[in-house]
């Protein structure tokens, strides 16, 4: 929730939208469990389920009430929802499952301007690149990594790993900064 809000601590007014109806990390940290949301929208557009955060510049859609083995969430759906918050927020940031196993992110990524792949600690780097490989192959834009829970040792095993693989297809390795 606190990096979730940084952009509308920065004067940007900002909606974020919990599209992950398995975890509900949005819905749960805003303590809005039981609203109507994400998924209801995708049943009826028409609902008004925005609700302020009770954070400046921040709203909350959260993951929505509408059991989600009911939603057939499409392209189409996604791209509507998106276009049409766009008259009414400067961001759109949209909480989803994780690429490697939700349709839903998928989909999002693919209607969406931009990712950030968030890594959870103890991830390995093999993961984050079959990550980062997906978001290519459905087009969509990875703008930025976050560490999610990392330990400062956590980057230095992060840049052994990228200096490794940048030497075995020849690229020069950067030097670190001390």
């Amino acid at each position: 929730p606190a990096t979730r809000g940084c952009l509308a601590r920065a004067g940007h007014r900002t909606v974020l939208i919990d599209a992950d109806p398995d975890g509900r990390a949005t819905t749960a940290a805003y303590a809005m469990s039981g609203e109507p949301g994400f998924v209801d929208y995708l049943v009826n557009p028409d609902l008004t389920i925005i609700q302020a955060s009770g954070k400046s510049g921040l709203w909350i859609m959260p993951a929505g009430r509408v059991d989600e083995r009911t939603v057939s969430s499409s392209y189409a759906s996604v791209s509507r929802m998106i276009e049409d918050l766009r008259g009414h927020f400067e961001q759109i940031v949209i909480d989803t499952g994780g690429i490697l196993g939700s349709t839903e992110s998928s989909l999002i990524g693919k209607a969406s301007d931009s990712m950030v792949l968030v890594v959870a600690r103890g991830k390995t780097f093999d993961m984050a690149e079959l990550a980062l490989k997906r978001i290519k192959e459905i087009g969509a834009h990875c703008v930025g990594v976050i560490f999610n829970r990392a330990e400062p040792g956590d980057f230095i095993k992060a840049s052994i790993a990228v200096s490794s693989v940048r030497r075995d297809a020849g690229e020069p390795t950067p030097n670190p900064r001390v």
